[in-house]
């Protein structure tokens, strides 16, 4: 007889071994069929490459003239135009050239001033020139009429006031005249002169109306720009002042005080003697300067006042040392500059237009007189030089043959335009304070500026206190 009690607790424990052997076997089965399963295959996702943010680090230049062609620098521009959306304001470009860091384009004539932008593959650039990225292009140029070489007469003044190599020039363009004198021995000039045009000096700019209370200022330079203004660089004299720092100022046509404009600091005292008189210096439309300091290097100090070198004279010719004389630019931001070499009898006279391309326009290796045709002419010592507005016309300093030339770029051609071979002297030649006819006259150009408006060469002479009016 089994126990009742007996078979009810054996019963949970047969019913849980036939549960365990059923999960078991379950079990195996989905490992067998998983293991024979192949897995399922694994698509590859492409990596995500994301387009580079555009970059214009410099627009060069932001004046053109219709039809001048723009330069864009930086980087990321791609190699295709169809990719490239370009536009000033709301005007649409055309693309000329592209590649990864420039692009070109023409600027069109109804294009007006606006904001230059740039789209490669529907991303901005971003612009990081110093200078903006704002374009006002100039209007078309508009023929100006030279000043007729036919020289009616030359007036020869002198001032007992003007003492030691007065070696500037700059005038307002409305008959004043301005230029330095020293107080005391030596090279440094202490004063600022402006000259009427009937010979008389009406203001004298001392070291007060600089800020300065000390006679330790010196000037360095003066120049004019197309409209007039006159632009004074000046600096404090060795040991007041390290030699290659110093400062801008101008003096607007009407005012009588000088401007601060900014500082002008250089990088390298060795080379840069901004407490000596500069050689030459003129300001461009963008009130950039250029001057030549050491006789062999021209420097440019643009809107932030650090003083770059621009051009080496001695890089210009292998194996000779190019001394640069004189500098002029015109209202299209070209500069003119003379070189020489006298011991290699060699003269040169440069363009550099605003892309900083170089053109000898003159090059010779003799010396002498001749007018002519510009290939076949010849100068003894190239000097200074004043353009006129439109760059056409030369007017160079030929101190050495005691001349006054002009170089027609127009026709290449050099003619004298006054002096008569002679060093300048008071006598038959010419009366002091009086004028005669220009060929006719004595002269030795140092220095020479050049007004159109009033139709006025003014010539500071190479015998220091001495300077002329040429007029045609």
């Amino acid at each position: 007889m089994v126990n009742c009690c007996s078979f009810a607790t054996l019963k949970p424990i047969i019913m849980n071994k036939y549960l365990f052997l059923s999960l078991s076997f379950f079990v195996m089965m989905f490992c067998a069929c998983k293991k024979d399963t192949p897995a399922d295959p694994v698509t590859p996702v492409d990596p995500i490459i994301e387009d580079v943010k555009p970059i214009i680090t410099s627009i060069q230049p932001k004046d053109p003239k219709a039809g001048d062609v723009v330069i864009l620098k930086g980087e990321s521009f791609g190699t295709t135009a169809s990719d490239i959306k370009l536009a000033i304001g709301t005007k649409t470009l055309t693309i000329a050239s592209v590649n990864e860091t420039e692009i070109r384009f023409t600027i069109p004539a109804d294009v007006s001033e606006g904001l230059l932008s740039l789209i490669v593959k529907g991303i901005h650039a971003t612009v990081k020139d110093p200078e903006g990225a704002t374009i006002k292009p100039k209007p078309e140029d508009v023929p100006v009429t030279p000043v007729d070489p036919k020289v009616e007469e030359a007036t020869l003044e002198i001032f007992e006031e003007l003492k030691t190599h007065a070696y500037f020039a700059a005038n307002d363009h409305q008959g004043n005249f301005y230029t330095l004198n020293t107080v005391g021995a030596g090279l440094r000039y202490y004063k600022l002169l402006r000259i009427d045009a009937t010979g008389k000096i009406t203001k004298t700019f001392e070291v007060s109306d600089f800020g300065y209370t000390t006679p330790t200022l010196v000037i360095n330079g003066i120049t004019n720009d197309s409209d007039g203004t006159i632009w004074i660089v000046t600096a404090l004299e060795a040991g007041s002042l390290s030699r290659s720092e110093g400062k801008l100022f101008k003096l607007e046509k009407g005012k009588d005080k000088p401007e601060f404009v900014r500082d002008v600091i250089g990088k390298d005292n060795a080379t840069l003697r901004l407490t000596e008189h500069f050689y030459d210096f003129v300001v461009n439309s963008k009130k950039e300067v250029f001057f030549i300091d050491n006789q062999y290097k021209i420097f440019k100090v643009p809107a932030s006042g650090i003083v770059e070198l621009y051009i080496n004279g001695n890089d210009l010719i292998t194996g000779i040392n190019l001394l640069v004389n004189g500098l002029s630019v015109d209202q299209n931001d070209n500069i003119f500059f003379t070189g020489v070499n006298s011991t290699k009898k060699v003269n040169r006279i440069y363009q550099i237009s605003p892309l900083k391309e170089i053109t000898a326009l003159y090059q010779s290796t003799e010396t002498g007189f001749a007018d002519g045709a510009l290939a076949e002419s010849k100068f003894t010592g190239l000097a200074s030089i004043a353009v006129n507005l439109a760059g056409t016309h030369l007017y160079i300093a030929d101190p050495l043959n005691y001349r006054i030339r002009m170089l027609d770029l127009t026709t290449s051609t050099v003619t004298t335009v006054a002096g008569n071979g002679k060093n300048i002297s008071i006598g038959n030649d010419l009366k002091l304070n009086g004028s005669g006819p220009a060929l006719m006259a004595t002269t030795a150009p140092a220095k020479l500026s050049l007004s159109e408006t009033k139709k006025i060469l003014y010539i500071q002479s190479g015998n220091d206190n001495w300077y002329q009016l040429l007029k045609f």
